[in-house]
């Protein structure tokens, strides 16, 4: 059986509920020594079932990985979505979601803006609003990421995740919900929920 295989179990045993602290810690040093044998990925994912706390500075060394953006995308998913800590990581939310020119494929701005949906869903930033919606409306952007910044828009205007288009059909800028969402979202521009 190779590393990958275990860490695999392991993987499945941490979806399950069912791997030890002892397990954790293990994957855990496993993942903060580079020169150890196995999928950095799945280590990084296996963490993501401790608590919150115990390896928050450990993920945090994976946000900027310029020779591993899908690791960054984990780390800020680990961080965010999984821990709830997106109001730690709110600046680098934003910087993510503008663009970092070592993430040429976009995973982590996908991500990004994702993550920023919910966040305005919960809390209101006039920057990040804004930044969603320079992307949306700006034509030169890449379909897909506008596509996604309707959709974490339609999330930030209070939208259930219910009344979102299947996120594994992609949904036109051009289609009448995204019309409506684009159009609620420069309505809540010019009044807007703050002082």
């Amino acid at each position: 059986m190779t590393v990958d295989d275990i860490l695999d179990q392991l993987l499945e045993k941490a979806k399950e509920g069912k791997i030890t602290r002892t397990e954790l810690d293990a994957v855990a040093a496993s993942l903060a020594d580079p020169l150890t044998a196995g999928d950095p990925y799945t280590k990084l994912y296996i963490v993501a079932f401790d608590e919150a706390g115990r390896q928050r500075a450990l993920v945090e060394s994976f946000l900027d990985r310029p020779d591993d953006p899908m690791l960054s995308r984990l780390a800020l998913q680990i961080l965010c979505d999984f821990w709830g800590l997106t109001e730690d990581y709110l600046s680098r939310v934003k910087s993510f979601v503008t663009g970092v020119p070592w993430d040429e494929e976009e995973d982590v701005r996908q991500v990004a803006i994702s993550i920023a949906g919910e966040y305005l869903n919960e809390k209101y930033d006039p920057e990040l609003f804004e930044a969603l919606l320079l992307i949306v409306d700006e034509p030169a952007e890449d379909e897909l990421m506008r596509e996604v910044a309707v959709a974490a828009l339609a999330r930030a205007l209070g939208d259930s995740f219910q009344s979102l288009p299947d996120a594994r059909i992609r949904t036109p800028i051009n289609d009448e919900w995204s019309l409506d969402v684009i159009n609620r979202a420069h309505e809540r521009l010019l009044d807007p929920p703050w002082p």
